[in-house]
């Protein structure tokens, strides 16, 4: 039986517009989109306008030219007055002042919250963006998220937390570069020794120097002879911009590899 959770994510959001070009110009010339698709249906007489933040992995925009009297109306107005969408930037900076110098209004000045750096600025149309640097999470928060998703056996939310360029190094020097790389050795390792899991001690954080360093046990059960281990580790975590950029293990694996040989020595 598949126990695996369902995955689903937000692909699209429609926002209502004018006109395809106008709507394009402002988007990707003046907000540094993507243009993704801008496909012609002559039997609709409309087009497929799909826009995208850079660098966006999932979510993009369908600009949906209005075509009744109603739709009209939502123009600029798709949620009552309220902030309709939520930008993230990895500088806020950088896009607050590209944006005032291309024109765009804020109407409301950047200031600090607990959540990040935000701003509230309008488009073209009058909706309402918050442009937001989210606030990094400190290198000691995300130790734990990290080390919860590797007892959970989610690769998955292993690789949502480690940068495109993640380095992994085992306790033997070995290197494995990159998120499919990665995903592709933690699936092999969970599947070699079952309920594998990561106990942790003692934690030192340098906040100054961006470098975690857990110490305890791993600890897991062979998936073919059943035979269990419980060995001292060690671990350094290496964050960059709230995500896990490298992570080094240093273990003596040799209960691990008697195991794997079939020794009689391994307990």
């Amino acid at each position: 039986m598949n126990t695996a959770p369902p995955r689903q994510s937000l692909a699209q959001l429609a926002i209502v517009v004018r006109d395809y070009d106008e709507a394009i110009a402002f988007y990707v010339g003046v907000l540094g989109f993507a243009l993704i698709e801008d496909t012609p249906l002559p039997q609709e007489q409309k087009r497929w306008v799909v826009v995208a933040p850079p660098g966006a992995r999932e979510s993009r925009l369908l600009l949906a030219r209005a075509v009744t009297p109603e739709q009209e109306r939502r123009i600029g107005n798709q949620t009552g007055g309220r902030v309709f969408l939520f930008l993230h930037t990895d500088n806020f900076r950088r896009d607050y002042d590209a944006y005032g110098a291309a024109g765009v209004r804020f109407v409301r000045p950047p200031r600090e919250e607990p959540h990040g750096t935000v701003a509230v600025f309008a488009d073209l149309y009058g909706n309402l963006w918050d442009l937001i640097e989210p606030r990094r999470p400190r290198a000691a928060a995300l130790a734990p998220r990290f080390v919860a998703r590797i007892n959970a056996h989610d690769v998955e939310g292993i690789v949502a937390l480690c940068t495109p360029a993640h380095l992994f190094i085992d306790s033997l020097g070995n290197r494995l570069t990159g998120l499919s790389a990665l995903a592709a050795g933690w699936r092999a390792y969970f599947g070699l020794f079952q309920d594998y899991r990561i106990e942790v001690e003692n934690t030192l954080t340098d906040e100054a120097a961006g470098l975690v360093l857990l110490s305890g046990w791993a600890a897991g059960r062979h998936a073919v002879s059943g035979r269990t281990f419980r060995i001292p580790a060690a671990w350094r975590l290496r964050p960059d911009a709230g995500l896990v950029a490298e992570w080094q293990v240093y273990a003596d694996n040799k209960p691990v590899y008697d195991i794997l040989a079939g020794s009689t020595g391994a307990q």
